[in-house]
């Protein structure tokens, strides 16, 4: 039986091509005589590794269905019962005397079930179940309200640099969640920054996106290729190797000691409801990028 393996060559052209070479011995007019065969599998090869993309990524869909319909229903229940609770604590404050001792815990009920309130929707907001009310709006001037309302968050030495593009991109979006897009790329990128300095840079502007580009990112191996507006924020933390990019979207996922693993997990759900896609570039040292790519709009007049 001959003997069979796999080699990978470079051709003059430098082309990678794959052969399977079988070599034995054979007998010839009384002398064992050394033969060899090479057969081109680069198309087989090719075809193989297509498959395990897509195996891959449809594993990947199924498991974010699962986790959506998880994270809707237990959100739902949990809106209901905080809607009680939050009702009742409205109630008791507004029934008790002033100064009586009961009023400092009742406020601590209340702002604790608020507390749950806004993870919920965090939550929803994953699973694609909140409302949406879409009008024109300007991605510079989301941009720069979220960074200024988030720098009392951030650590004094923390830098933000702006590299908006001139003119805005303007997108059809539900504000309030482009809104928490921003901040919670923000939020998680100074999160991502070990020290009390360090920098984050987010960039707007617009780019033409070829269906590979939209296939390789996270939500876009369906959308048609055209001009996408966007927004990237930029990190030099620390960076993440393949296995924490891969779950990092993942509802509860977190490398943070305080994180909940919610904040992420809300921006795949956001960008999902507005017909986007995210792209991610990171490895372990040099920090991450997360790029938001939505579909472009022109202002209504």
């Amino acid at each position: 039986m001959p003997n069979r393996f796999e080699l990978k060559i470079l051709t003059r052209s430098g082309e990678e091509r794959w052969l399977e070479l079988a070599v034995g011995f054979t007998e010839i007019k009384g002398h064992q005589v050394l033969v060899g065969s090479a057969f081109d599998m680069t198309d087989r090869k090719q075809v193989e590794a297509e498959q395990q993309r897509l195996r891959a990524r449809m594993q990947h869909l199924q498991k974010l269905e699962s986790l959506e319909l998880l994270a809707g229903g237990v959100a739902h229940d949990f809106n209901n019962l905080l809607t009680g609770i939050l009702g009742y604590a409205e109630v008791a404050l507004r029934r008790l005397p002033a100064g009586a001792e009961a009023t400092a815990p009742v406020r601590e009920i209340a702002a604790a079930a608020q507390r749950a309130a806004d993870l919920t929707q965090k939550m929803l907001a994953f699973a694609g179940g909140g409302p949406l009310t879409f009008a024109w709006i300007s991605l510079n001037e989301v941009v720069q309200e979220m960074v200024e309302l988030a720098r009392p968050a951030l650590p004094s030495g923390r830098r933000v640099e702006l590299a908006l593009a001139h003119p805005a991109p303007g997108l059809e979006a539900d504000a309030t969640q482009m809104r928490q897009v921003v901040l919670n790329l923000l939020l998680n990128a100074s999160e991502a920054i070990a020290d009390e300095n360090g920098a984050i840079r987010i960039e707007t502007g617009e780019v033409y996106c070829e269906s590979e580009r939209l296939a390789a990112s996270v939500l876009g191996v369906e959308l048609p290729e055209g001009r996408y507006a966007y927004v990237r924020v930029i990190d030099d933390g620390v960076g993440m190797p393949a296995g924490v990019r891969e779950r990092v979207f993942d509802p509860f996922f977190t490398t943070k000691f305080t994180g909940r693993g919610l904040g992420l997990a809300a921006v795949l759900g956001i960008v999902r409801a507005h017909r986007g896609a995210i792209e991610v570039d990171s490895e372990p040292g040099r920090g991450a990028a997360f790029t938001v790519l939505l579909p472009l709009a022109q202002p209504r007049v």
